[in-house]
């Protein structure tokens, strides 16, 4: 029946041929491989497989290299017979063959088998096969070439690929050497890498120490193998820390000022500092340096709070205002000038700000310890029982809308509040309830019950 003039016949013998193992079928499977019919081939490609005899190996490399990757299912069928026939030997030799979808399809099997000789394609002259190692590398992963994947990063330019590029960065990363940390640094500010490519490899050392879990590219929870500090990666980027912040493209010198503010790169903090104090840059550069600034904790932080807080962009102000809050500022600024209690400037804001700017001076003032800060919370609690807040600024609930203690007085006042009071179901931002922006208007107020 395989010699069937019915293709859906021969399929089907192939197949059950192949489930038995049938010794004596291995002729007419190996001519079925050629059949004009590519459903009856793959499936008869599969069944040789299953006799895993080494001789069909030539065979199966014939079923590629005369597909030569147009069909999909029947390379993966040849892919599965390699597999199945397991001839390792003869799969390496099969690694050097002239034709490109005959080491694709070697490829696709090592990457099967998980066998870590695949990162000999990270050399093929073939740009697909690269970046297909590449993938079966980082994403199964293979560990055993995830050094040979790192080391790539050498070969990496402004027109390499962005999906290997991104996976070389996260080899560099995941191995989590002190060479590795020095790769990545040096990376970055080459500038031999497009921008955002240069801006993950910052990124990647300033998440170093924090073992987040997820890998970066599959997003699958992959936690790292040991134990890191910032060590590394600081001492890494340390010696070009001014060159990214002063020279490199916006989108890099951002991810650098988070870098120093993670990593705690003091040495970073005068030249973070002129890029606040002078508006360098665009406003997420702003944004990134006073929240680095903020956590290094050093004397030019003050003066570049406070003209964060007069900057021209919103974005800045309200990381600003959120940061004086926060992060108070710790060191005597350079001018000597002293740390006032931020609650005059959230009140301000409030009063005269820009929306955004009022819900992220409401959500600050809730954060406050000080009894200015509870007094004020105190009478705007008040002037929502009345109505007297707009929608925007109203809290999804006033119970929940203070993290600061509050007296015992304070505590009895809210509480005699009325609970169905049209504003405890509010959908708000930041407000006081740790949401995002609120929109008003119908879907800004519910109404309880």
């Amino acid at each position: 029946m395989i010699g069937d003039s019915d293709p859906h016949l021969r399929s089907a013998a192939a197949r059950v041929l192949g489930d038995a193992a049938y010794p004596a079928a291995y002729d007419a499977l190996v001519l079925r491989t050629r059949d004009q019919d590519s459903h009856v081939a793959a499936v008869a490609t599969i069944a040789l497989g299953k006799l895993q005899r080494r001789e069909s190996v030539p065979a199966v490399i014939a079923v590629l290299e005369a597909n030569a990757d147009r069909d999909p299912f029947l390379r993966h069928a040849a892919v599965q017979a390699l597999v199945g026939i397991g001839d390792f030997d003869a799969m390496q030799a099969s690694a050097k063959h002239p034709d490109a979808s005959v080491r694709m399809g070697v490829l696709l099997a090592m990457r099967r088998l998980e066998r870590h000789e695949i990162a000999l394609f990270l050399g093929d002259s073939d740009p697909r096969l690269v970046l297909e190692a590449a993938r079966a590398i980082n994403d199964l992963p293979i560990s055993g070439a995830m050094v040979d994947l790192a080391e790539l990063i050498g070969t990496l330019g402004p027109d390499s690929n962005p999906a290997l590029a991104r996976r070389v960065i996260n080899a560099n990363q995941r191995f989590g050497t002190v060479k590795t940390a020095q790769a990545l640094a040096k990376f970055s500010a080459e500038g031999r890498g497009a921008d955002p490519i240069r801006a993950e490899a910052l990124d990647c050392l300033s998440i170093w120490a924090k073992n987040l879990g997820r890998d970066r590219i599959t997003g699958l929870w992959r936690p790292t193998a040991f134990a890191r500090d910032a060590v590394a990666p600081r001492d890494a980027l340390k010696p070009f820390m001014d060159k990214l912040l002063s020279t490199a493209p916006n989108p890099v010198r951002s991810a650098a000022a988070v870098a120093a503010g993670s990593l705690e790169i003091k040495e970073a903090a005068p030249v973070l500092a002129s890029i606040v104090r002078e508006r360098q840059g665009d406003a997420p550069l702003r944004v990134a340096a006073i929240q680095a600034l903020a956590r290094i904790q050093t004397g030019q932080y003050l003066l570049a709070l406070e003209a964060a807080q007069k900057d021209a962009e919103e974005a800045v102000r309200k990381a600003a205002l959120k940061m004086s809050v926060e992060f108070p500022p710790q060191a005597q600024s350079e001018g000597g000038a002293s740390v006032a209690d931020p609650t005059v400037r959230l009140v301000e804001v409030i009063r005269s700000g820009t929306l955004a700017e009022k819900q992220g001076a409401m959500a600050s003032l809730g954060k406050l310890k000080t009894e200015p800060a509870i007094e004020q919370i105190r009478m705007r609690m008040n002037n929502l029982l009345v109505g007297k807040v707009q929608t925007e600024l109203q809290p999804r609930c006033p119970r929940r809308s203070i993290t600061a203690p509050v007296s015992p007085a304070s505590c009895r006042e809210m509480e005699g509040w009325p609970r169905g009071h049209e504003t405890v179901r509010c959908r708000t931002l930041e407000g006081m309830s740790d949401r995002g922006q609120c929109r008003g208007g119908a879907e800004g107020v519910r109404r309880a019950g």
